[in-house]
């Protein structure tokens, strides 16, 4: 009997002290211009738009270079990716590492897309001393061999309201080719903005971030799609750098008529 009182006492005492603590409050970043990137450019309102024609020479097949970039309040280690409206604060970014989940969804969406051979997500670790801004970005995605780069920025603006941004850069030419730009806001019968995060279940389909987040993808897929169909194989092969570890005949051996023996 004194067990299962004092069972219940110390349940009673835990309810009591988890229901004491103060909730924390969460905190959401102001909506974002979709120029956010290309300042002066026309954006695209939910949904891309090249910055010039599809018209190219052997850019694929070819690797895409993805980097996220989120905001950044420290002082140390940000950049300041394009200039904001002087009644605004600054915005500063700083590439951000990205989760497994999120380089699996990457890998997915381009699953089936030979001209595209490889995916290479950039971290500040594969940053190094080039600099943690768009140039070094640039430098890094050329360092690892990739055509294009997609920088892009999530930004989580209310409980049920999100929008992906992002910009596609032409490593060789370090020019911006496209801009993405995916939003989603849902409301509940009340025109009110719910959190999804804290109900049960499966809340995909009326999720803004998640939704959001899988245009931004298909979206993204679309634009290399619409590059591809304007490129051209190049004229010249490039010439390959394997040699034979040894002729083709024994030297002391006379080639086949017709044949000229190698050098």
């Amino acid at each position: 009997m004194n067990r299962v009182f004092s069972a219940a006492v110390l349940a009673a005492t835990v309810t009591l002290l988890i229901g004491c603590q103060p909730k924390v409050p969460i905190g959401y970043q102001r909506q974002l211009a979709p120029d956010l990137f290309t300042p002066g450019v026309e954006p695209a309102e939910n949904s891309y738009r090249l910055l010039i024609e599809p018209q190219s020479e052997g850019a694929f097949p070819c690797t895409l270079a993805i980097a996220r970039v989120e905001p950044d309040e420290s002082a140390a280690g940000d950049f300041l990716l394009a200039e904001t409206p002087t009644s605004e604060p600054a915005l500063r970014l700083t590439v951000a590492k990205m989760s497994p989940a999120e380089q699996a969804r990457w890998t997915e969406a381009f699953r089936g897309m030979l001209a595209i051979r490889d995916l290479r997500f950039l971290d500040p670790l594969s940053l190094k001393d080039r600099g943690n801004d768009t140039t070094g970005l640039l430098r890094t995605a050329a360092r690892v061999d990739a055509s294009f780069l997609l920088t892009y920025l999530v930004n989580r603006f209310g409980p049920n309201s999100a929008q992906l941004i992002g910009v596609l850069y032409d490593v060789g030419t370090t020019r911006p080719v496209a801009v993405v730009h995916a939003y989603r806001q849902y409301l509940d019968e009340e025109g009110r903005e719910v959190m999804v995060d804290v109900k049960p279940g499966d809340q995909r389909q009326i999720d803004a971030l998640y939704q959001a987040t899988a245009r931004f993808e298909n979206l993204t897929v679309a634009c290399m799609r619409e590059l591809l169909r304007g490129d051209r194989p190049a004229e010249e092969k490039r010439p390959h750098r394997w040699k034979p570890l040894c002729p083709f005949w024994h030297p002391l051996w006379p080639p086949p008529p017709g044949m000229v023996p190698p050098l």
